[in-house]
């Protein structure tokens, strides 16, 4: 049985969360808050979104927390406040949210409301007092983010670039991995690629029609924003300032004479959020790598300078199984040195790899990373659920 549970989703986190994720930065929607959080085995029925406004009030704030409302959402107000630097600030945001789960709590604990579990969609450690309050009046509260909550030592779940898609409402051209592998092969082809100039004079940012964006490289001149440019890929970079931790292409006037990445093949997921892959020669590397997105035996560039997975290199190799597609698992029985057999909705039998400890009958969030002769294999991407 699904518990009925209520979101509590800070906008402006995961809004730099998806640049993360998938490469385009967007704001949550209810919908699709709603739609991937069932996947993951919750029934939310109310969604609440932290959102800060501008003073006076900014006409695209207004029209998305008009479009909150009218979705069936909740908003949690605060303020953006605009320093002396020029600098934006979210002020009460975080306030608003952890009011409403400590709320929350004392409604479940009180048998005050048909809610029985709260969702937090965040990163922020500043909720972390909220949530330890959840956790101390035994209430069940999951924290779900791309990254750092599976570390913190309460109930999570982790959400890949395709969650981040539907959450956001982006076309799914831009689901992350996609748009990973657009970069993989223009760095692959090295041909040259057609830019709008955006950002400013000072940061210009480079946008293709497809999605992509790019920085250019050291010496290159743009246009000013606006104007259009022809430029070649020869890096890749990350900047904080534009999409976090999702890759950028570098471009210049010229192709580069020398790769600054490495093709190699996939051989393993060790963690939910780790691969294992093999150089030319026999070298092993492990390195972090966002959820799905590549299944064993794929290639994948590997940038030289960073040792960063870009992305899988499409070769036309056929695929047996999708690996962003995240599902609820039952435990059958554990394994001694860990894991557990477990089967997905159909009854398929196989093997959920985890270093939870895990009891027959738990629900378990995961994806799959493998398929042996004798099953599927899924990891965990979350704690076991609320029965």
């Amino acid at each position: 049985m699904t518990a009925l549970a209520a979101a509590i989703v800070d906008s402006r986190n995961i809004f730099h969360q998806a640049g993360d994720a998938t490469g385009m930065r967007a704001r949550p929607t209810v919908p699709g808050v709603r739609a991937v959080l069932a996947r993951y085995g919750f029934d939310v029925t109310a969604v609440h979104v932290g959102l800060a406004l501008a003073r006076p009030c900014d006409q695209q704030d207004l029209a998305y927390r008009t479009q909150i409302e009218a979705t069936g959402g909740d908003v949690l107000l605060g303020e953006l406040h605009r320093k002396p630097s020029g600098m934006v600030e979210e002020k009460m945001v975080d306030c608003a949210c952890c009011v409403r789960i400590t709320r929350y709590v004392d409604e479940i604990g009180g048998g005050r409301t048909d809610i029985e579990a709260i969702l937090v969609l965040s990163q922020d450690i500043d909720l972390r007092p909220a949530i330890d309050y959840a956790i101390e009046k035994k209430v069940p509260i999951t924290v779900a983010a791309q990254d750092v909550v599976q570390h913190r030592g309460h109930p999570f779940a982790l959400l890949g670039p395709q969650a981040y898609a539907e959450i956001t409402g982006v076309p799914p051209s831009a689901n992350g991995h996609e748009m990973r592998e657009l970069l993989v092969c223009a760095l692959y082809d090295g041909a040259q690629v057609p830019w709008t100039v955006g950002g400013t004079r000072s940061h210009p940012v480079l946008v293709n029609s497809s999605g992509l964006m790019a920085v250019p490289g050291p010496g290159v001149t743009v246009p000013p924003p606006g104007g259009t440019v022809s430029l070649y890929p020869v890096d890749a970079t990350w900047d904080d300032r534009v999409l976090g931790s999702f890759p950028l292409l570098v471009c210049s006037t010229r192709r580069s004479p020398i790769r600054c990445w490495s093709a190699a093949t996939v051989r393993r997921r060790t963690a939910p959020m780790t691969l294992e892959v093999e150089h030319p020669g026999g070298l092993f590397q492990r390195a972090q790598f966002p959820l799905g997105g590549v299944t064993p035996g794929e290639t994948v560039l590997v940038h030289l300078a960073t040792g960063r997975i870009l992305g899988r290199l499409l070769t036309g190799r056929q695929r047996t199984f999708d690996p962003d597609e995240a599902q609820v698992l039952r435990v059958v029985s554990p394994l001694p040195k860990g894991g557990a057999i477990a089967t997905d909705v159909t009854g398929t039998r196989g093997l959920l790899t985890t270093s939870q400890p895990l009891s027959a009958g738990q629900r378990v969030p995961g994806l799959q990373i493998d398929v042996k002769p004798r099953g599927p294999v899924w990891a965990a991407i979350g704690t076991p659920l609320v029965a």
